[in-house]
């Protein structure tokens, strides 16, 4: 009996350490060629952040410096008149606001009156998701606490005098410039962060978005049985089947186009909150829009002023058909879908690098690259079986009315 229970023990204690020889490799990091690679691209935040940052501190530190003079006058022991989460706050919307305004002046100078427009759109709509990663990630509360702090400490003492405007004079150029100083370093530091998160979500939004490509982490739509005909059937309509290619082709072109802008807004999303994303109504608010948009386009390119108020309303119909079609077959739950297991699966293995900020901008801009690739494969598939789908009731239609022709002509049998 003894020598049975060792048997038996023996294995169980040599199958659990097997687990073991993975732990190094999740604490080795990534490789030598990839963490320099990382490091250019925090270099180039660092020195694009301490950029961004200067405009926006300046103004906060000065501001901060009013506000702290204030106190002095009419001293509240119980109220921080400006604390950091305020002076975080203003920091975002100045760079939000800077971000607009260069894309706004970019376009212009490129493309001209409509590059004004698409870049003031695309600064703006760039702006607002900088902003709200560097909240999420806590830059812009780094940056407001050593604002705030360094301020505080070079304003501490300057006593209020008679002359009250000189002493508001002085405190907010003597913020300006402490704010100034402590936003490139703090800008610099959170930047190098940011640029090294990003780098990272590239590299892995790469490397993920092949593997999304081909269905690594969301399955392929099942295909439904072929009937199985004899050879004739399949030759007298070997030019449906080639129609339908052509048009599933192209509605698959169409659906990609449609699906391809959800999926970046949506992988973002997801990639900074697994609570997030998911969003039926707007996957289906931005079909409507980019078929309104791409109406609008085609006819005022191709018809001009009239032509664009035609486009639009034929983008509108087509929109709205488009979505009820969805809706109805579930094809726009299984792009949303499709969309969060890709971006799911793809951060299953992201490690937590002790870097808030950097884990923050890495795992947006992985989410927004594998989310595009999934929302544009899911998209093709829908718009694919779209297109056959419209040649099938073609084909059918036309056999009804070849049906009916001959009952009225030759009676029914």
């Amino acid at each position: 009996m003894q020598l049975q229970s060792l048997t038996l023990t023996r294995p169980v204690r040599a199958a659990t350490p097997a687990p073991a020889p993975s732990a190094p490799a999740d604490t080795a990091g990534p490789s030598l060629p990839r963490r320099a690679v990382e490091g250019l691209g925090g270099v180039v935040g660092a020195s694009v952040g301490a950029l961004t940052s200067a405009v926006p501190a300046f103004f906060a530190g000065g501001f901060n410096g009013v506000a702290e003079m204030g106190e002095k006058y009419r001293p509240d022991p119980q109220a921080d008149v400006m604390p950091g989460e305020a002076l975080a706050g203003m920091h975002a919307t100045l760079t939000a606001v800077q971000l607009t305004a260069a894309g706004a002046i970019t376009g212009g100078l490129m493309f001209g009156g409509t590059g004004l427009a698409v870049g003031l759109v695309g600064g703006l709509v760039g702006g607002l998701a900088v902003a709200a990663l560097q909240h999420v990630g806590g830059a812009s509360q780094v940056l407001g606490q050593a604002i705030n702090t360094a301020g505080d400490r070079a304003v501490a003492d300057n006593l209020p005098s008679s002359r009250k405007t000189k002493d508001y004079t002085r405190a907010f150029t003597e913020g300006s410039l402490v704010g100034l100083g402590q936003g490139i370093r703090a800008g610099g530091s959170t930047g190098y962060s940011q640029g090294k998160g990003v780098t990272s979500g590239l590299l892995e939004g790469i490397k993920d978005g092949v593997g999304t490509l081909i269905g690594k982490f969301d399955p392929d739509t099942p295909k439904p049985p072929t009937p199985s005909r004899g050879f004739l059937h399949h030759l007298i309509r070997l030019p449906k089947y080639a129609l339908q290619g052509a048009t599933g082709l192209v509605g698959g072109a169409v659906g990609m186009a449609l699906s391809t802008l959800d999926g970046t807004v949506q992988g973002l999303v997801r990639g900074v909150d697994d609570r997030e994303g998911g969003s039926l109504g707007l996957h289906r608010g931005l079909v409507l829009g980019q078929s309104v948009v791409a109406g609008g386009v085609a006819g005022g390119l191709t018809f001009g002023p009239m032509g664009t108020a035609g486009g639009l309303l034929a983008g509108l119909v087509s929109g709205v058909v488009i979505n009820r079609i969805a809706r109805r077959s579930q094809a726009d739950q299984g792009i949303v879908e499709a969309i969060t297991r890709s971006v799911d699966g793809a951060r299953a293995n992201d490690p937590d690098t002790g870097d808030r900020i950097a884990d923050t901008f890495r795992n947006a801009v992985e989410g927004a690259a594998v989310g595009t690739v999934a929302g544009a494969r899911a998209g093709f598939i829908a718009g694919f079986q779209g297109g056959t789908g419209v040649v099938d009731g073609v084909w059918d239609g036309l056999a009804g009315i070849a049906a009916a022709i001959k009952e009225a002509i030759f009676g029914k049998k």
